[in-house]
């Protein structure tokens, strides 16, 4: 908590309102009074009486949004506030409630605070905006500079606070990562035990996962501790849930009774479930390379039926062409062949030639002065 604290203004003017109507000038002598007894609610009620018959004095506005601080609606104060120093011309009487503005907003980021710490810092920065308005238009404001201060050091813990916060989150995750890994692994034993037969080496090594079992669900609860346990209340249940399990399945290996597998199955499902709550993006990401190998399988049996082969050309194979029936015209599409190839080499050449032309025009180029 700060040592100092925002200073806020009772601000109410009685004598600009003689010249008014009886009524108006009455509500806000009552407003005033009650004001003053700490009975804000009602004072706020009057106001708002006097408010619709002068919508336009700076005065009551003022008064207004006082009473609407006071009882804790904030945004129809700013508002208010604003009425207030738009219909005044009195810099000073501006500079105040510029000053009221800046408590509003800076009490409105408080609030906002536990919920959204980013929009409470963009709060308190508009606070101090209107703090320097209030000193632009009344440099004997000190109040206004006073605050100033005392907002930019809550801004400095406030981000000291939410570094410390994403350091401790870092760090809780980087824990359930590694805890999450580790439950994959006994899941997958725990697996393998359920389709071996019984004997004394599988008790032993049972009774050998169930202690490693309990020992991950001490360790989670000292994380639930140390960090709060938002993301791993599910997977302590999930823990407990297996352990349970493994107890049977370890009761039912000692009797040598048949329904020892399907306890070490509901064993293993518990260890990965409490894997997938304490780390669900590994658990998400696997799903998607396991669709992306079905979709890979599915594309391979398709191009199979088809009689495709991944690794040939798009297209059918060119059918043979029949023989042609005249030899004369068949030696005469040879010769035009051949032509049409002596044609191609000739062009070639001259090609050659003018690029070899081109390259030497262009070595006989000198560089360009550019100092212009």
């Amino acid at each position: 908590m700060l040592g100092k604290k925002i200073i806020f203004t009772i601000f109410v003017l009685l004598l600009p309102i003689l010249a008014w109507g009886q009524s108006a000038r009455q509500l806000v002598a009552q407003g005033n009074t009650v004001y003053r007894n700490g009975k804000y609610s009602k004072a706020l009620s009057l106001y708002r009486q006097a408010a619709k018959k002068k919508p336009k004095s700076p005065y009551v506005q003022f008064d207004l949004g006082n009473a609407m601080y006071k009882t804790g609606n904030l945004k129809p104060a700013l508002a208010a506030y604003d009425r207030a120093a738009a219909n005044s011309r009195n810099k000073q009487f501006i500079g105040k409630s510029r000053f009221n503005q800046g408590n509003t907003t800076f009490r409105a980021a408080e609030l906002k605070l536990k919920s959204n710490a980013k929009t409470a810092l963009k709060g308190m920065a508009a606070s101090i905006h209107y703090y320097r308005l209030a000193m632009r238009l009344d440099p004997k404001l000190a109040a206004a500079a006073s605050n100033i201060e005392i907002v930019k050091q809550r801004i400095y813990k406030v981000k000291q606070e939410m570094a410390r916060q994403q350091a401790q989150e870092k760090a809780a995750r980087k824990a359930r990562k590694k805890m999450a890994k580790k439950l994959r692994k006994m899941a997958k034993k725990q697996k393998k035990m359920a389709a071996k037969g019984q004997n004394k080496t599988g008790l032993a090594a049972q009774k050998k996962l169930q202690q490693q079992t309990k020992s991950m669900a001490d360790k989670l609860a000292k994380e639930q501790k140390k960090y709060g346990a938002g993301k791993t209340a599910q997977a302590q249940k999930d823990l407990n849930a297996a352990i349970k399990a493994q107890n049977k399945a370890i009761t039912s290996m000692k009797k040598k009774a048949p329904d020892k597998a399907a306890a070490q199955k509901q064993a293993a499902k518990k260890l990965r479930q409490a894997a997938k709550s304490l780390n669900p993006t590994t658990a998400k990401k696997g799903k998607k390379k396991s669709e992306k190998g079905k979709s890979a399988d599915k594309t391979g049996k398709n191009n199979h039926k088809k009689g495709k082969n991944p690794g040939a050309t798009a297209g059918k194979s060119p059918k043979p062409k029949k023989s042609a029936g005249n030899s004369q015209a068949a030696r005469k599409k040879g010769a035009q062949t051949n032509q049409t190839a002596a044609d191609i080499l000739n062009e070639e050449r001259q090609n050659d030639l003018r690029r070899q032309e081109q390259n030497q025009l262009q070595n006989r180029y000198e560089a360009v002065d550019k100092n212009w």
